[in-house]
């Protein structure tokens, strides 16, 4: 963790010029809240959302996470405790942030409220050892909560036809996709999908659910159910 006597006024959110007091109290209501969390596991949040927005020189798009706009923070326990994380005693004071410092930058805190029994890996969902700090199979508290989704076969070609004109598919729907590969996080049925055949081509899991099913499904922990 360091200090950064460099802290801006104000960050960019989805194209916006927000102050930076607004921005942290807004983020995190969105996030977690307060009320069971606990003023360190905040200022733990704080410091994630402060280093997120860093690693990205301070120019974040709305849809790399939630922001509550709603949100009237002013004398709030989350304002009163974002003003601690930024040492200062009022808003007019100069912000001064602490930081994830991983090598002489600002690491990639990505953050989320809920995971799939544990953390998934950075080389699961993107380049191989692009973030070594983030190598998942960190255990949560809390209880998977699943969900389902539904897609008609006609769907589910089109999908697969938009995001590959090579990919061959058999007359039979029920063999269009197989989870290759997963981890386990869930049991021995259910983890994050390493590798997924889809058709005659293979891809990884997080490839699948981003670029192919466009985030129709929460996750790259799935498994996949044929009903004819």
């Amino acid at each position: 963790m360091k200090a950064d006597t460099a802290t801006p006024a104000i960050i960019t959110y989805g194209g916006e010029e927000i102050p930076i007091v607004e921005y942290i109290c807004k983020t995190t209501k969105k996030e977690m809240g307060y009320s069971s969390a606990g003023k360190e596991a905040v200022k733990a949040q704080m410091a994630a959302i402060y280093t997120y927005a860093k690693h990205n020189n301070f120019n974040v798009k709305s849809s790399q996470h939630a922001y509550d706009a709603s949100f009237e923070f002013v004398g709030s326990d989350i304002y009163n405790t974002c003003l601690e994380y930024l040492g200062m005693t009022t808003a007019e004071d100069a912000p001064v942030a602490k930081y994830v410092d991983y090598n002489g930058a600002a690491a990639n805190t990505v953050y989320f409220s809920t995971c799939a029994g544990k953390t998934a890996s950075a080389e699961s969902v993107w380049k191989a050892g692009q973030y070594p700090y983030l190598a998942g199979g960190v255990s949560s508290p809390e209880d998977p909560a699943p969900s389902d989704f539904e897609i008609s076969a006609e769907e589910m070609k089109k999908l697969i036809q938009t995001h590959s004109d090579e990919i061959v598919l058999s007359d039979n729907p029920a063999e269009w996709l197989e989870v290759v590969e997963h981890d386990g996080c869930i049991n021995q049925t259910c983890g994050y999908v390493t590798t997924i055949r889809v058709g005659n081509a293979t891809m990884k899991g997080n490839a699948f659910r981003a670029s192919l099913m466009k985030y129709k499904i929460r996750s790259h922990c799935f498994t996949v159910t044929y009903v004819a």
